[in-house]
């Protein structure tokens, strides 16, 4: 039983560390869309938001 409890502990931590890399790109990626192409920040906001309510989800 504690096998199956230390998998799934460490298939969370995995799960979460993707998820937290994945955050930072996209926020890496939207700066330099703000940075270099001038997008409208409301976009990136927008953008943000839904991205954010799917990683919520996973």
């Amino acid at each position: 039983m504690q096998d199956n409890e230390l998998l799934s502990s460490v298939v969370k931590l995995a799960t979460d560390a993707v998820v937290d890399v994945t955050i930072a790109m996209l926020a890496v990626a939207e700066f330099v869309l703000l940075v270099r192409l001038r997008v409208n920040s409301a976009v990136l906001i927008v953008a943000g938001a839904v991205v954010g309510g799917f990683t919520t989800l996973i």
